[in-house]
């Protein structure tokens, strides 16, 4: 079974017992892993009010890459 893989590696990575890997740190990763994945399909667009005769646009970009020339 893949748990018991990971719960070797990690105990090899970070020197935790085995039984802690198991049954503690690899159950919580895969529930994270889940939790995340779970919220790709609910990021939702914002819509920000405007008054008046105006158009508000809304552009997503990742923090620290607009404007950059990569």
């Amino acid at each position: 079974m893949n748990s018991e893989k990971l719960a070797a590696i990690e105990t090899w990575d970070d020197g935790k017992t085995y039984e802690q890997a198991k049954t503690a740190e690899i159950p919580m990763l895969a529930r994270f892993f889940r939790y995340y994945a779970g919220w790709a399909d609910k990021i939702c667009g914002l819509t920000i009010p405007a008054d008046g005769n105006n158009h508000v646009q809304t552009l997503d970009e990742p923090i620290g890459i607009a404007g950059q020339n990569i």
